[in-house]
This record gives structure tokens, sequence and C-alpha cells, in this order.
């Protein structure tokens, strides 16, 4: 479904409207008329859409959340919503999802201690693979959108969820 005011994008059971809308009545109005033409093709394909899970978050200034409605059920506005494993925020700037990003990989770290032994007992090389394979991997997890313009804020964010891993390698 393409539009020049909206898009959908799908990939399994997750879908992403995009709207594009320079004033809220046409931003109302799009999301309404696209939801219309969705919502139409579920149910000619027998798809059910779980509206207690549809949220929408909207990157704009504006102060007053448009009223958006699916087939009579009210949408709720979200400041952050997760799509492929990506958490995207309302101002776009990717600190969220460095932080649920962070969050996993420390979650991680009394797992990959038991694995490594009491005091990371295995040899500096081996610790080196976990972290290569495990955290680094967690951390790259969708860094390319945030790598484009790194922020200090972002830099020491990623520095203070590597540093006690890095440690744990090095033996310090």
């Amino acid at each position: 479904m393409q539009n020049p005011t909206h898009s959908l994008q799908v990939f399994a059971d997750d879908f992403v409207l995009v709207i594009k809308a320079d004033i809220n009545k046409s931003l109302v109005e799009d999301t309404q008329n696209a939801i219309t033409q969705f919502s139409s093709w579920c149910s000619e394909n027998e798809l059910a859409i779980s509206t207690e899970k549809t949220n929408y978050i909207l990157f704009s200034k504006m102060v007053r959340s448009p009223k958006i409605t699916w087939n009579g059920y009210k949408i709720n506005r979200v400041k952050s919503f997760k799509y492929l494993g990506i958490h995207v925020d309302d101002r776009l700037n990717w600190l969220e999802h460095i932080n649920k990003q962070g969050e996993k990989a420390i979650k991680m770290q009394p797992n990959l201690k038991r694995i490594a032994g009491g005091n990371w007992g295995i040899s500096q090389i081996h610790r080196w693979t976990l972290y290569k394979t495990v955290i680094e991997r967690i951390l790259a997890h969708g860094s390319s959108a945030s790598y484009l313009n790194p922020t200090f804020k972002m830099k020491r964010k990623f520095s203070s969820i590597q540093r006690p891993f890095l440690l744990h390698i090095s033996g310090a």
C-alpha cells in the first residue's frame, strides 16, 4: 500500500503505517483512510488486528495529540516503541534504543561470568571471544542508525555499558 501521504511496512505479524502530513486535520484524515484501507485488506485476507497492542507515535512538535481510532477503538499514543528489535522514540535520537540494548547486555553479564568461571577464570582470548560474540552483537544491533550522528551522551552511554565487560576481560 503505497501513497504519497502514507506507506505500509510489514514483516511477519508486525506492521507499521507511516503517515506524513503537514497539519493535524490532514494527519487524522490520512491516518483514518490508511487504517480503513488496511483494515479492509485484513478482513479480505481473514487477518485480525489486536487493537489492544496497537499504538501510534508522533514525530512532531504538536502539543495536542490527534485522536486516532481503529474500528471505534481509541489507539494510544506512545513515546517509544519496539519494531523488529529496534527501539524508536519520538525524538529519533536513538538514546532509548541504546539504553534498552545496554540493559539487555548488563543482564547477560552474570550469565557470562557463570560460563567463564567465578572470576572469569578462562583465558583472556576466550573472554574476548565471549564479549565479541555476545555483548558486542547486542550493542551493535541497530547501531548503524545511531552511528550516523552520535552525540556525546550516546558515546558516554556506550562506554558506560562496555566498561564492566572490558574490565573483566582485561583482568583489571
